[in-house]
């Protein structure tokens, strides 16, 4: 594809306009990038290359001058060959998480985001495919910043001659960042990597490099009090759940939102970050989060530090610590006395109830940067709160969820321990998302999260007796519930750290045996899920696959899930070695040569259930 050499023109390389003018410069090439130097500016672009694959992309922009200097627009360039392309990205709403598609590129393809919630409408991730030789390419934008990400078709010479262009950068619209003297701005930072298989994109390859860079603490089984009685808790409801999470295994025990505040309401108390009397535990969170440390597991609990409701009292006492937006306020983290007061807040209330597991999330949505730098002071500063909150409790381990998947980027993984990915805890549609989420980061930084119920002796099937039916919300707050059978839901929390919200003692005593049990499997396993990568061997109407294994294809474990019985059966072809030989759970050694022709069978009975199926390599 010619992807990864640089031209000579500086035109073709950056989007950097100013107060300085527009720069069209040559540029000097070498093996670690490029870079040029017009009067007092000076760009840059650094090349990093990795053995999984994936090249990182660099660009800065640095004022020579003591004087500053305005930008107007920031972006890194990238041609491609002409030819027949396809452009994929992915939708970002809340319950409709990461929906991607493809779609031809006959003039351009947008997509964008301005929100502070860096995934808020789009996600920062697009990949191109060229049709005609079946091969395409990557990208990650990694940035806390309003951002875009621009593929176009050009052409040249009356049409004859075609290329492609693709621009990823700051979001030009209301762009105007003060460069001071001296100053060394970044620029968004890409990723990205060629892939051969349409249907993943080679997402591993992403995955072994991030997990390299970025590996997780740990995968935890965590409990959070949400879908469960949501805002309307009690401190003896909530005790009733502590004997059933410390049997299943529950290592966090999370109280959500509803614990704060001096009113009866959780959305206008979001910015009185103190304990209400009237609600929730009235007074007693300190009692209760000792009671939970009983049990042997630890504690945490729910704040959205960014934002504040109109009718806070830190609000009406403190307005200079805010700004306003739609419906609500945000805290100003680039005022040293508002950032001060967040960050000591929110490190009095770790040490007061002894917490050891934070969810951050962040309900509503500021498009507006009253700095016009397209939120990047914005960003920097939150970044820097939340690395300082790591550095005085590295114990704590943060959650993050903008409002479920509003804020879930590459960016975002560098900075929090895990995801809550969406509010909808449908199976169905959780696997969706989880599996087109995959396309974009690793499967340990995606919690799966499921709320479901259970009723005993159910309808029986023609001859079949009765048996124990799982029921499983079916989208954020319960209106719709569905049904999900073992082997299914099983398959939906292999891989990834383990999330439960609803009644425990709603569960029957089989299901609670069969989640238990699958509770102790995971943790056994959870060591190589830490660092597994993941590939989609189908992904159909009817049949989805994932494999995850390690990086030397040693330790292979496949998930299928079947939504609709078509066949008797499905032939899968995992990733492995061709110079190994496997073992599978029943003993059989097979080549791996004879498993990449041959592939693996998997007999099929029933619609809407899972199968697990692993392979390991024999030590010679």
């Amino acid at each position: 594809m010619n992807t990864y050499k640089f031209t000579k023109s500086s035109e073709l390389l950056f989007d950097a306009i100013g107060s300085f003018g527009e720069i069209r410069e040559p540029i000097t090439v070498s093996e670690a990038g490029a870079s040029l130097t017009k009067g007092g500016i000076r760009l840059e672009a650094v090349i990093e290359k990795s053995a999984s694959g994936v090249i990182k992309r660099c660009d800065y922009i640095t004022n020579l001058s003591e004087e500053s200097e305005s930008l107007y627009s920031l972006g890194s360039k990238f041609n491609l060959d002409g030819g027949e392309w396809e452009v994929y990205t992915q939708y970002n709403g809340w319950q409709n998480e990461s929906i991607g598609g493809w779609a031809p590129l006959v003039s351009s393809v947008v997509s964008r985001c301005n929100s502070v919630r860096s995934s808020h409408d789009a996600t920062p991730f697009m990949a191109l495919w060229n049709k005609q030789n079946e091969r395409g390419i990557a990208f990650h934008a990694v940035t806390g910043a309003a951002w875009q990400m621009r593929a176009s078709r050009l052409y040249s010479n009356g049409g004859d001659d075609t290329g492609v262009e693709v621009e990823i950068g700051v979001l030009p619209d209301g762009f105007c960042y003060e460069l001071k003297g001296g100053e060394r701005l970044p620029f968004p930072e890409v990723l990205y990597y060629e892939f051969k298989s349409k249907r993943d994109m080679d997402c591993y390859k992403l995955h072994e490099y991030l997990n390299a860079l970025y590996p997780r603490r740990e995968t935890p089984v965590v409990y959070n009090t949400w879908l469960a009685k949501f805002d309307s808790f009690s401190f003896e409801e909530l005790e009733k759940q502590l004997p059933r999470a410390k049997e299943l295994g529950v290592e966090y025990f999370v109280i959500d939102a509803g614990w704060f505040g001096i009113t009866k309401s959780w959305w206008s108390g979001r910015g009185d970050w103190i304990e209400n009397k009237e609600i929730g535990f009235k007074g007693r969170m300190k009692e209760f989060a000792d009671r939970v440390r009983e049990y042997g597991i630890k504690f945490g609990f729910w704040i959205e530090p960014e934002s504040a409701s109109g009718a806070s009292d830190k609000n009406a006492k403190n307005p200079e610590y805010f700004d306003s937006g739609k419906g609500s306020y945000f805290l100003d983290f680039t005022n040293p006395e508002a950032y001060d007061y967040i960050l000591n807040t929110v490190c009095g209330l770790i040490e007061k109830f002894g917490a050891e597991y934070i969810k951050f999330d962040f309900n509503a949505d500021l498009e507006y940067d009253k700095d016009h730098s397209a939120f990047i002071k914005y960003s920097l500063a939150h970044e820097r709160f939340i690395k300082e909150l790591h550095e005085r409790h590295p114990e704590v381990y943060l959650e993050n969820c903008g409002s479920g998947g509003m804020r879930m980027t590459i960016r975002d993984g560098m900075l929090y321990d895990g995801f809550w990915p969406s509010d909808n805890e449908s199976p169905y549609d959780g696997l969706r998302i989880y599996k087109d989420t995959l396309l974009r980061m690793p499967a340990q930084w995606i919690d799966c999260w499921t709320a479901i119920a259970s009723v005993k002796g159910a309808t029986p099937v023609y001859s079949v007796a009765s048996e124990d039916k799982i029921i499983a919300c079916g989208d954020a707050i319960w209106h719709h519930v569905v049904g999900v059978h073992p082997s299914y839901l099983k398959g939906f929390l292999t891989g990834s750290p383990i999330g439960l919200s609803f009644d425990l003692n709603s569960l029957t005593e089989d299901t609670f045996g069969m989640l238990k049990e699958f509770i102790t499997q995971f943790k056994e396993r959870r060591d190589f899920y830490k660092t597994a990568t993941a590939r989609l061997l189908a992904d159909t109407n009817t049949v989805l696959a994932i494999e995850y294994a390690d990086n030397a294809l040693e330790d292979i474990e496949i998930t299928l899930f079947v939504n609709k019985r078509l066949q008797d059966g499905v032939c899968l072809y995992p990733a492995v070695d061709e110079n190994k030989t496997y073992i599978d759970e029943s003993g059989n050694k097979i080549l791996g040569r004879v498993l990449a022709e041959e592939g693996v069978d998997f007999d099929i009975k029933h619609s809407y259930t899972g199968f697990n199926y692993r392979l390991r390599a024999v030590k010679e």
